[in-house]
């Protein structure tokens, strides 16, 4: 009886090793040349927008002044759309007569609508959301509509688990706040102050609020913090999250030191929560935050490249495939390197470089997954250019999906928001002491998800072992 016990169990273990992930074996991704989408004669914004919808289409934007003439300068959200293998021509699909159209960040909705938020320092916080699917003219964008007033600093938006959209935006103080749509854009509620912090001589770095949203309902917030008032160095980033639609957000922890900015923010379907955060000039390194509970609690970080191997701020993203690994691109190499590399619950793999042979100063890499597999990352170069690299993964294919019907609404009148700021009591965020960050070891994480499921199979073996001795004991008694 004992034999056939050991057989079972050593026959359960092997097979919980065989099919058990294992985080240091690294998926296999091919890249091919990357190739220029577009040049300009004017100015190309710092970070063009990538997004990806179910139908397996890409839909880039940027920011761009059309000309360097001050009198003739014209701000405009230039609109390009991958369908199958073919770009479609750039077209100016959002302007204003002057100013600047900073850090554009979108959503695509499930009936295919592409909602754009736009607006820097010292400008609108302006929203659009296109009417069609295929939103290739002016014509197909709703007139834009300001949600804040300047001074802001830039926001972002992000689509609730009810379809309601989010948007949070900074404030040169340290202010945040935050507003909701729930008829797709029409009618914003009135901000509500998020998060009120403190930080003598410091405020919130141009586009540096980022939002996201959970499939459990909870939005997640980070923001970059810089010096005053020329806005460098930086002084960290912040978390916050809610879990209950805005109302109110816990108490801010940081979750990147001083002399380091986020550059993205990821979440999946399964609760957890990523953070890619670089180091400055001369501190140099790209790191990874992750939490597996929500944003409760949170991992050590995690190199992805050593100080030594480049630094700077020229930016990085992160995007995950079917098979539930991340993959990410960064800068290095004094703005000449777009670096590439792979998690699956280990170490990160060895980054190599996807813009081999591209000329100028790289920066503000964006990623993109579509049908689960196939990566896209675009960058601008030198201000003047738009480069796009596209890869594949091992991860299996997921098939395209269409969009859901459009439904037919009324037309209704739609208020412009303009919030002034107001001064709440401050409140400290909560700061790691100096001297202890990398000591600081949460609790989530720590075990790789390999060894919890090899001790949970392990668990169940062992119940059906002894499950199996019994019954065995009982016939040779009968």
């Amino acid at each position: 009886m004992m034999r056939y016990f050991l057989v079972l169990l050593l026959w359960g273990t092997a097979y919980m090793l065989q099919v058990a992930p294992r985080p240091s074996q690294a998926q296999q991704s091919t890249w091919r040349t990357p190739t220029r989408l577009y040049s300009s004669d004017g100015e190309v914004g710092l970070r063009p927008l990538l997004l990806s919808d179910r139908m397996g289409r890409l839909h880039l934007f940027w920011n761009e002044i059309e000309s360097e003439d001050a009198d003739q300068s014209r701000p405009a959200i230039f609109y390009m759309v991958k369908d199958g293998d073919q770009w479609s021509k750039p077209i100016d699909v959002l302007t204003q007569p002057q100013g600047r159209m900073d850090f554009p960040r979108g959503v695509i909705d499930p009936y295919g609508r592409i909602h754009i938020l736009y607006g820097g320092l010292s400008e609108f916080l302006t929203y659009s959301h296109s009417r069609s699917t295929d939103p290739r003219s002016a014509q197909d964008w709703t007139p834009p509509l300001s949600l804040a007033q300047p001074p802001q600093v830039g926001g972002d938006i992000t689509l609730g688990v009810e379809d309601e959209l989010h948007v949070a935006y900074g404030m040169p103080s340290g202010l945040i706040y935050h507003l909701t749509s729930t008829d797709w854009g029409r009618t914003w509620s009135a901000p509500d102050l998020a998060i009120s912090s403190s930080f003598p001589d410091a405020t919130i770095a141009p586009g540096g609020v980022f939002l996201r949203s959970s499939p459990d309902g909870t939005l997640h917030l980070v923001w970059n913090v810089v010096a005053q008032p020329g806005g460098y160095p930086p002084l960290g980033a912040f978390y916050a999250r809610s879990t209950d639609d805005g109302q109110s957000w816990s108490e801010p922890v940081e979750i990147a030191p001083p002399d380091h900015m986020v550059t993205a923010i990821l979440t999946d379907g399964n609760g957890q929560v990523h953070i890619l955060y670089t180091g400055r000039v001369g501190v140099g390194g790209r790191y990874h935050r992750w939490s597996s509970d929500a944003g409760r609690t949170w991992s050590s970080p995690l190199p992805l490249s050593s100080p030594a191997e480049g630094s700077g701020l020229s930016g990085g993203d992160l995007a995950m495939d079917s098979s539930g690994r991340v993959h990410a691109v960064f800068g290095l190499g004094t703005n000449r390197i777009i670096a590439y590399s792979q998690w699956d619950g280990g170490p990160w793999s060895r980054w190599r470089n996807i813009a081999q042979g591209v000329p100028g100063g790289l920066e503000g890499m964006t990623l993109e997954i579509t049908r689960g597999a196939e990566l896209h990352a675009v960058w601008e170069a030198d201000h003047r250019d738009i480069w796009y690299a596209e890869g594949q993964t091992s991860a299996p294919m997921i098939p395209v999906q269409t969009f859901v019907p459009l439904p037919t609404m009324k037309p209704t009148p739609t208020p412009i928001i303009m919030p002034t700021e107001v001064a709440p009591t401050p409140v400290q965020p909560t700061i790691t002491p100096a001297g202890s960050w990398e000591t600081t070891r949460p609790q989530a994480n720590e075990i790789p998800p390999s060894l919890t499921l090899l001790i949970g199979a392990t668990s169940s073996l062992l119940v059906i072992g002894c499950a199996v001795i019994w019954q065995l004991s009982r016939r040779k008694r009968g």
